[in-house]
């Protein structure tokens, strides 16, 4: 049954079904390199929500990783501004 599921376990799982409409979505409308782009900024992002909320820093090489991603998305945006 479902008993002993709490409404976090809820939210998890509601949060996974959105996932599973929004990947389908984002390479239908909005195409291949903006879903590449999508999942490390994620990783990025709750990484640096993590890091505030329990007042540590990540790692040396989380933060070169990091802004590389954050780099090659500007340099990615640039490029396509200068191309239109």
């Amino acid at each position: 049954g479902l008993e002993g599921i709490t409404p976090l376990v809820w939210v998890v799982i509601g949060l996974k079904a959105l996932n599973g409409i929004l990947i389908p979505a984002t390479l239908k409308y909005a195409g291949n390199l903006i879903y590449l782009y999508a999942k490390p900024t994620s990783i990025v992002a709750t990484a640096l929500l993590g890091a505030a909320y329990t007042a540590t820093l990540p790692s040396p090489a989380f933060a070169l990783g990091a802004a590389l991603v954050i780099g090659s998305m500007i340099a990615y945006s640039e490029k396509k501004q200068t191309a239109s």
